[in-house]
This record gives structure tokens, C-alpha cells and sequence, in this order.
């Protein structure tokens, strides 16, 4: 196991705004996947107002219903 890698040099060196328009393209890929397949997430979100296709930053990560 000592000659395993556990981490991506590409993604965890790579410059920060590379970085953050690859959180923002998993971030979309996750609330259109929950809103698609999860009808909690889709009644979550269509009471707040949210639609996966209107995330366009990931600072919207704030409008977000949350559940506990």
C-alpha cells in the first residue's frame, strides 16, 4: 500500500479558478441529479424557488433548501 497515491496532484494542484469552475460543474451536476431523481429534493427546491438551472455560482449553494 506504501506506493499508492492517495490524492490527484491535477485536481488538488491546480490553479484556483480551474478549481472553482469544477466545483461550480459538480455542483450542478449534483442539484440537477437530486432535483431529477429525489422528490423530496424536487418539492424542497420548487418551495424555495431554486431550479438547478439557475445555479450559475457557487455562492448559490445558500439558496438551497437544507434537510436534517
Amino acid at each position: 500500500m506504501a506506493d499508492r497515491e492517495y490524492w490527484d496532484p491535477d485536481i488538488e494542484t491546480m490553479p484556483l479558478d480551474k478549481l472553482r469552475a469544477l466545483q461550480l460543474r459538480r455542483f450542478q451536476e449534483i442539484a440537477a441529479y437530486a432535483y431529477e431523481k429525489t422528490l423530496l429534493y424536487l418539492r424542497k427546491m420548487d418551495a424555495a424557488g431554486v431550479r438547478p438551472q439557475g445555479i450559475s455560482r457557487l455562492e448559490d449553494i445558500a439558496l438551497l433548501p437544507l434537510t436534517d
